[in-house]
C-alpha cells in the first residue's frame, strides 16, 4: 500500500548526532572571517572559560561564546579542561565527547556533575554561573572526567576540589548526586529540541506534516496526505532524539533525525514496499533550557483519567492518567477541519534504562462534530530498540464500536463506555488481543 497516514504509522527517529570531531591537527584559523556567536547550555552556564586559535574569554549571561567557522572551541573552569568541540551554534557536554548522544554516557555526566556541582548558588534551575572566584581557586588544578562513575563519584582529589571551589562562594558543598543530574540535564536536552516542526514527505504518497515537540519529549501533531487525508499522529521522544510517533492505526515506518539544530529528515517505507522521503523544519522554538527536575508537569486541569481492560493490560497499565500538558493541534495550515486531541503519560525508567510512553489520541472533525478515530499506544525506548503496543478504532470502518464514545466538543470531553480498540496487524506491534476503555478525559 501507499503510505496512509489515516492509518497507523510507527515513525522511528534516529539519535541526533550533533557530534563535533575533537581538535585532531589543528582545526586551520580563519582570522578573516567574521566571528559568530555559539551557547554552552548544561543549564545555561555562565563564566565558563573558552579558547578558540583566534579569540578567548567568558560565557556571558546566556551562556553565549564566540568562534569563527571552522575553529574547535576549548572550555575550561579555571584551570581544569573541560572538553572541546567544532564551533557550532549550540553545545552541550554531550558534543564535548565523541561518538555519545546523551546524558547516560558515564564521561558526559562527569562532566555535568561537575558543572552543576561548581554552580554559585548550587541551583542550576536559575543557570551555572562560574564565578571569578571560583575560577581561580582551579589554579594548576586537573581532574580527569575519563573515570569510571563509581571512581570519579568517590575520588578524594576531586571532592576536596569541589569543597575549595563552592568555600570561595561562601558555602563548601559536596558532589552533586549523579542521578540528579542526570535528571536535570536529560530535561534540558529535550528542551532543545521542542518546537514546532513542518514539513513534507514525497514518494510513492505525497503530503505534509506539523507536529510538536514540548519540553518533556511528548510529541503530537497532525500528517495530511494528500490521496488519504488527515490523521492525528502522536509519539514520545528520548533526549537522544530518538522517537517514534504513530498515527490512528497503520504500518509506515519512517527513519530519520530531528536535531538540536531544528532539522528533520529521512526516509519512509511500507509493510508494501512503497518508499519516500521526508524533509522538515523548527517553525518556532520553545525557550531553552528546561530546568525541571526531569519530572513530568501534570496534566491540563482536570484532564481525567481510563482504565484499560483486557489480555495486554498487565503489560501496558491498567490505568491511563496524563502526566502532560494535553495538546490539541487543528488544522488550519491544510484546512481540513479536523482537530487532533492528544494526552500522554509519560515515565523515565532506570533499569533498564528508557522511556515509556503511553498516548492516547483521537481526530475529530469541528465541521461536522463527527470522530474520525482513536488510537493508544504503549511505547518503550531503550538504547537496544523500540517496543509498541498499538491499538485503533477507525470509526469510519465500525461505526458501531464507535457508538460507544461521547463527544462533547463544547464541554471538550470524551467519555469512553467500555469502548473496544483492536490490537493493530503491524508486524512491529507486539500486542496480543485488543483493550477496552472506560472513563473520560477532558481537554
Amino acid at each position: 500500500m501507499t503510505i496512509r497516514t489515516h492509518i497507523r504509522a510507527v515513525l522511528f527517529m534516529l539519535a541526533p548526532l550533533i557530534l563535533a570531531a575533537c581538535g585532531g591537527g589543528g582545526s586551520g584559523s580563519n582570522v578573516s572571517a567574521a566571528a559568530v556567536e555559539g551557547q554552552f547550555i548544561d543549564s545555561i552556564v555562565i563564566g565558563l572559560r573558552y579558547e578558540t586559535p583566534t579569540t578567548s574569554g567568558f560565557t556571558d549571561e546566556q551562556g553565549h561564546f564566540n568562534y569563527r567557522p571552522g575553529e574547535t572551541v576549548r572550555f575550561f573552569v579555571g584551570d581544569i579542561f573541560i572538553g572541546e568541540a567544532v564551533g557550532q551554534a549550540l553545545i552541550t557536554p554531550v558534543e564535548l565527547v565523541a561518538g555519545t548522544v546523551d546524558e547516560n554516557d558515564s564521561q558526559v555526566l562527569n562532566i555535568v556533575v561537575f558543572l552543576q556541582s561548581v554552580d554559585d548558588d548550587g541551583d542550576e534551575s536559575n543557570g551555572i554561573r562560574i564565578t571569578t572566584v571560583a575560577n581561580d581557586a582551579t589554579a594548576g588544578q586537573t581532574v580527569d572526567f575519563t573515570l569510571a562513575e563509581g571512581v570519579f563519584d568517590t575520588d578524594g582529589a576531586l571532592q576536596v576540589l569541589i569543597n575549595t571551589i563552592t568555600a570561595s562562594n561562601g558555602m563548601a558543598r559536596g558532589l552533586v548526586p549523579r542521578d540528579q543530574a542526570r535528571a536535570v540535564f536529560g530535561g534540558n536536552l529535550l528542551g532543545l529540541l521542542a518546537g514546532e516542526y513542518r514539513g513534507t514527505f514525497t514518494g510513492d504518497d505525497t503530503g505534509n506534516w506539523v507536529a510538536r515537540v514540548d519540553a518533556n519529549g511528548n510529541i503530537t501533531g497532525i500528517s495530511t496526505s494528500d490521496s488519504f487525508g488527515a490523521d492525528a499522529i502522536s509519539g514520545a521522544l528520548s533526549s537522544s532524539g530518538q522517537a517514534n510517533i504513530s498515527g490512528s492505526v497503520g504500518t509506515a515506518v519512517f527513519s530519520g533525525i530531528f536535531s538540536r539544530s531544528g532539522e528533520a529528515a529521512g526516509s519512509w517505507q511500507d509493510d508494501d514496499g512503497a518508499t519516500g522521503s521526508f524533509t522538515g523544519s523548527r517553525v518556532s522554538q520553545a525557550a531553552p533550557p528546561s530546568t525541571g527536575d526531569g519530572t513530568p508537569p501534570a496534566g491540563g486541569t482536570g484532564s481525567g483519567s481510563l482504565s484499560l481492560t483486557g489480555i495486554d493490560s498487565a503489560v501496558i497499565g491498567a490505568a491511563f492518567t496524563p502526566n502532560t500538558g494535553v495538546a490539541v493541534i487543528d488544522d488550519p495550515f491544510f484546512g481540513t477541519g479536523n482537530v487532533s486531541v492528544n494526552w500522554n503519560q509519560t515515565f523515565v525508567g532506570e533499569s533498564p534504562a528508557g522511556v515509556e510512553s503511553r498516548t492516547l489520541s483521537f481526530l475529530f472533525n469541528e465541521n461536522d462534530g463527527n470522530i474520525r478515530s482513536v488510537g493508544y499506544l504503549r511505547s518503550f525506548i531503550t538504547q537496544s530498540g523500540i517496543s509498541l503496543y498499538i491499538y485503533s478504532l477507525d470509526c469510519e470502518l465500525s461505526p458501531q464500536l464507535c457508538a460507544s464514545i461521547v463527544l462533547g466538543s463544547g464541554n471538550r470531553q470524551i467519555t469512553f463506555n467500555n469502548t473496544m480498540l483492536a490490537a493493530d496487524s503491524d508486524s512491529e506491534n507486539a500486542a496480543a488481543g485488543a483493550i477496552e476503555l472506560m472513563g473520560s478525559l477532558n481537554w
